[in-house]
């Protein structure tokens, strides 16, 4: 599966103001917890990211309980936090023909925007990765260790949690 990157601008956190343009290795991801709908979120591959993590405000939509789930703390560049995981059903679509989906555990926590990261836990782990800027694009092809699961068959299809 091939990505172009997505060209989004730099902000200067101090002034808010944009500095420059950056091109972005920006993937779509569809999510399905276990009321069945799958969610489209915008994944951040990235390679420093031990694991998968979403926005914490998915986790209702996704229709898992408040409280529920293994809480752990972690740190990263960003500081401490809480994170709580919870097993879903992840699906990269590059066109219609050429997807694949697995079910893994991800995390959530607060994130300081709104994509998930696409790290490597439950996530990279499954996939060859390239990585072109200069030719603008992203290459993710799934290895023979990835934990396959069929397509959703409707939006609200029942999910099994692992």
């Amino acid at each position: 599966m091939t990505f172009t990157l997505t060209d989004d601008p730099l902000v200067n956190t101090a002034t808010n103001n944009p500095t420059r343009r950056q091109p972005r290795p920006l993937i779509p991801l569809l999510v399905a917890g276990p009321n069945g709908r799958l969610w489209p979120v915008r994944g951040l591959v990235d390679t420093g990211a031990d694991e998968v993590l979403f926005p914490d405000y998915l986790l209702k939509g996704f229709g898992f309980a408040a409280g529920s789930g293994i809480s752990r703390g972690t740190s990263g560049v960003g500081g401490r936090s809480q994170v709580v995981y919870h097993p879903v059903r992840l699906e990269i679509r590059a066109a219609p023909n050429d997807r694949v989906a697995w079910n893994t555990t991800v995390g959530f926590t607060q994130l300081a925007h709104n994509v998930a990261l696409f790290g490597v836990a439950g996530g990279l782990e499954f996939f060859h990765t390239t990585l072109n800027v200069i030719d603008n694009h992203l290459g993710l092809f799934p290895h023979p260790t990835v934990p396959l699961a069929g397509p959703c068959v409707a939006p609200h299809a029942p999910f099994p949690v692992p």
